[in-house]
């Protein structure tokens, strides 16, 4: 069944998000690496969309264009709550994570894997 496969990618994916952002904090990669937060937003967004389809695949029969839309508009909002903890932590700590054209990109980083989530995990079947 489809929402096997978006379970199967959502488990992938956020493992390798885990293992990715151990190392990542251990070595310094995301001050280190250049644009590496948005290949990881990128991966959230794939997480969160394939997470969100398996649930909706598992617990509700409606497919469409309303259910891609809703879909997509909630894995931005997960992104979005994501750069205000960021504010909020660089708030409390007084350490340097976020600026708007950061969380700018970020956001669109998180749009795109969002949408690459969505079509990985929705299969060949085409969206009415």
């Amino acid at each position: 069944m489809k929402y096997h496969r978006a379970l199967l990618l959502a488990g992938l994916v956020g493992a390798l998000l885990f293992i990715l952002n151990v190392f990542a904090n251990w070595y310094g990669w995301y001050d280190h690496i250049s644009f590496f937060d948005k290949g990881m937003h990128m991966l959230g967004g794939i997480f969160v969309a394939c997470a969100l389809l398996w649930s909706f695949f598992r617990y509700c029969s409606k497919e469409g264009m309303r259910t891609v839309s809703m879909l997509f508009l909630t894995s931005l909002f997960v992104g979005l709550l994501w750069e205000v903890y960021e504010y909020i932590v660089q708030g409390i700590t007084g350490t340097h994570l976020a600026t708007i054209p950061d969380s700018l990109g970020d956001l669109a980083a998180d749009a795109i894997g969002a949408a690459a989530g969505i079509l990985l995990c929705w299969g060949k079947k085409t969206v009415q």
